[in-house]
């Protein structure tokens, strides 16, 4: 008997391993949808600061991606939206990378 067998352990493959440090996708893609739907809009308006919402993660993707037009009124440039839009992915990578070492059993 292999000896993967004989411990109870399972194989892997590697479309289950994907996700990775996410344990509940549902409740990641929810987040992420609730940020994107109702806290990108709100927070600017229950914090009275209009302007703000051009610093915001949704805003400063719109900025990266629209490089090489000219910049609307209300919008940052495409510099400004790529180092915020990096600022952004690396405050969510950096602490889910390392809950995820730790959290690692193997």
């Amino acid at each position: 008997m292999p000896s993967s067998q004989r411990s109870g352990s399972r194989s892997r493959s590697a479309c289950s391993a994907w996700p990775g440090p996410v344990r509940n996708e549902a409740l990641a893609i929810t987040a992420a949808l609730a940020w994107w739907f109702v806290l990108e809009g709100l927070i600017p308006r229950v914090l009275r600061e209009p302007g703000m919402a051009k610093y915001l993660p949704a805003a400063a993707a719109r900025a990266l991606v629209q490089a090489g037009m000219p910049v609307v009124d209300g919008a940052v440039a495409a510099a400004t939206g790529g180092l915020l839009f990096a600022v952004y992915v690396a405050v969510i990578a950096v602490p889910a990378m390392l809950v995820a070492e730790r959290r690692d059993v193997a």
